[in-house]
């Protein structure tokens, strides 16, 4: 079933291509969304709220949903953390699945009512009383604003942006970046010296280098993802060659020697040298995409979608 006839069979409207429903007073939202880490966009239900969310209303909210605690986010629109978006989806043709996707609606709305939460009703940039002209798409959801405030948060925006990207730090926080991979790596050596292979652990040293580097807060532009991309995909090779290039030196061999002497050698060798590459890769893709939803790149396409009426 299409996520458009899934919505409308579950009695939603369509708003400007989001579509919406009244739940006991609260705004639900269908929406295709890329969640935290992904890198596909997935049918995803959301709540957004006139506040934002404290430690306590988001564990509430996940208990609450009752799945596992990854299949609910939170994140901003126009306020910081003031929206709830869970994964699942509308096809729901059986009734007893019906019947328990309304039952999880009344648990999350009853909640919603005892934190003394409600839906965002107003421009998120002002919370005025005054009648809204305008709107735009922020994270998946349609959210009605002033023509005003979005001039204003757009301008100040931009100010923030090239701030960050002529602001100094960046030469000290790559040596931060190289530093966190090597501390990355280390974990996986360890465990290679025990005489173990563990492939997951090389996709640590990209996600060690990045917040090494953010610790240096450096400006956070494509650049340093393309360097620390570079510096995984040259690190892992290099830790592969040399760790069996030693252990090939204890019988006086070259490490191809000893791949061309040692048959069950040389399939250990390849079978490791590629696992430990591909979990590497999987690391920078991890990692690439957090960093690209942190950097200018992306909050410069974040402002320019608020820029023109959509």
């Amino acid at each position: 079933m299409k996520f458009a006839e899934q919505a409308t069979n579950f009695g939603m409207t369509e708003r400007h291509g989001i579509y919406e429903k009244d739940v006991n007073g609260f705004k639900m939202i269908y929406t295709m969304k890329v969640r935290p880490g992904a890198l596909v966009k997935t049918p995803h239900i959301a709540f957004v709220f006139n506040r934002p969310l404290d430690k306590h209303d988001m564990q509430t909210i996940r208990k609450t949903f009752g799945m596992l605690a990854n299949s609910v986010f939170f994140e901003g629109v126009g306020l910081q953390n003031n929206a709830a978006f869970m994964l699942g989806n509308l096809n729901l043709k059986q009734e007893k699945r019906l019947n328990k996707f309304n039952e999880k609606l009344n648990r999350l709305t009853e909640a919603f009512h005892a934190l003394g939460l409600m839906s965002l009703a107003k421009c998120p940039f002002c919370l005025s009383e005054e009648p809204t002209d305008s709107h735009r798409f922020m994270n998946g959801v349609v959210v009605d604003v002033h023509e005003a405030c979005i001039s204003s948060f757009v301008a100040e925006a931009e100010k923030e942006i090239e701030a960050e990207e002529q602001s100094k730090g960046m030469a000290k926080s790559l040596v931060y970046a190289l530093i966190g991979a090597i501390f990355g790596a280390v974990p996986a050596i360890i465990v290679l010296f025990l005489g173990y292979f563990f492939g997951p652990l090389f996709a640590l040293i990209p996600l060690a280098s990045f917040y090494f580097y953010k610790y240096g807060k450096g400006p956070k532009k494509m650049v340093v993802i393309v360097f620390i991309s570079l510096i995984s995909l040259l690190l892992v090779p290099g830790i592969m060659l040399s760790l069996y290039s030693m252990s090939a030196s204890v019988s006086g061999l070259t490490l191809m020697e000893a791949i061309e002497a040692d048959q069950a050698f040389a399939t250990e060798f390849y079978g490791n040298f590629g696992m430990s590459f591909l979990f590497s890769i999987f690391g920078i893709i991890f990692a690439s995409g957090y960093m690209f939803r942190q950097s200018t790149t992306a909050s410069k396409k974040k402002i320019e979608a608020f820029k023109s009426r959509p």
